[in-house]
């Protein structure tokens, strides 16, 4: 789309040039078959040349923005009816995310996993067919397969981002798809990326929370968890370092640290982690995996990872394959 654009962009120029040239050689044809003398033709050519080449770069300028609203327009027509959602809420002060759910999805046995089906729209194969498996709570579990088994889109489908095609996750027998902000209200997730601001330590575990509702007692809780404290504690502004654009003043691991630590400040009964060490070197990743067993028991752990070493000693590991799931040992 952007090579047509650029091309359709470049090509009135080309044909306004030609055009006028053209039309200065046909002028000058049909006034000296008229019987004209060139010295009478010249003053006129002259006029007309200067004119039209004064006006060429003003012509351009309208054909390219004329081309580039055109080429905007279809993006914008999709997104009209969401922007202007938000700006009639921007405009009577209320609130644009989602609100917090006031209480939880009662979670006390086991995540079932029922003769779960997915595909993609305008997708035939199942990226995930028929699986069944269960989650006891406080259980470390492993999901484990090769790229483009379904990990991933099972995770989403745990998450609550995708409905599944068919069958259900139910959590002692409710499924999940009937409330599935309570249910959500469980969960924290540690992508194998994370996000920081440019703010304070205290912040970034904090985020989305206003300032003057952030508990610092649950802060240092949660970076004895994530054995963070005693980092934090030798910094000279504590907690409210900053962590500059993106964390660059911390190290891979101590990022990752900070990832773990936000997902447990919101006190949650399941902990997703999606690929969360495997950017790490070997060291910085057996560290943060000790530091992730020392929750074993406490929470629900999942854990998505290439690597075996990371799940050593998970309590049990579910195999994704050719849209099938296998408990293994």
């Amino acid at each position: 789309a952007n090579g047509k654009f650029l091309f359709m962009n470049q090509l009135p120029r080309m044909l306004i040039e030609t055009i006028i040239v053209c039309g200065l050689l046909l002028l000058i044809i049909t006034k000296l078959m008229l019987g004209n003398q060139p010295e009478e033709i010249v003053p006129l050519l002259g006029v007309l040349a200067l004119a039209a080449f004064r006006l060429m770069p003003s012509a351009n300028r309208i054909v390219n923005l004329s081309n580039g609203i055109r080429f905007q327009m279809p993006l914008f027509n999709e997104l009209y009816e969401d922007l202007l959602i938000i700006k009639n809420k921007g405009a009577k002060e209320t609130e644009t995310c989602l609100q917090k759910p006031e209480s939880r999805m009662d979670f006390e046995n086991v995540v079932s996993v029922e003769e779960l089906s997915f595909a993609y729209p305008e997708i035939e194969k199942q990226v995930l067919n028929n699986i069944s498996f269960s989650i006891p709570k406080g259980k470390f579990v492993g999901i484990v397969g090769p790229s483009g088994a379904g990990k991933t889109t099972f995770v989403d489908i745990l998450l609550g981002l995708l409905a599944p095609s068919k069958g259900k996750i139910s959590v002692d027998g409710k499924n999940i798809y009937d409330d599935i902000r309570t249910w959500q209200a469980n969960l924290a997730y540690v992508p194998q990326s994370i996000y920081l601001i440019d703010g304070t330590i205290r912040e970034n575990i904090a985020l989305g929370v206003d300032e003057k509702e952030i508990n610092d007692a649950l802060i240092n809780k949660v970076l004895q968890m994530a054995e963070l404290y005693d980092f934090v504690q030798e910094l000279p502004a504590g907690i409210d370092t900053t962590v500059g654009e993106r964390g660059v003043k911390l190290s891979g691991g101590q990022r990752q640290r900070i990832g773990i630590a936000r997902a447990l400040y919101y006190q949650p009964q399941v902990l997703v982690l999606d690929e969360a060490t495997s950017a790490l070197d070997n060291e910085t990743e057996k560290s943060i995996t000790d530091t992730i067993l020392k929750l074993k028991g406490q929470i629900t752990i999942i854990a998505v990872a290439h690597r075996l070493t990371t799940l050593a000693q998970c309590d049990f590991k579910v195999k994704f394959e050719n849209g099938k799931a296998f408990i293994i040992k």
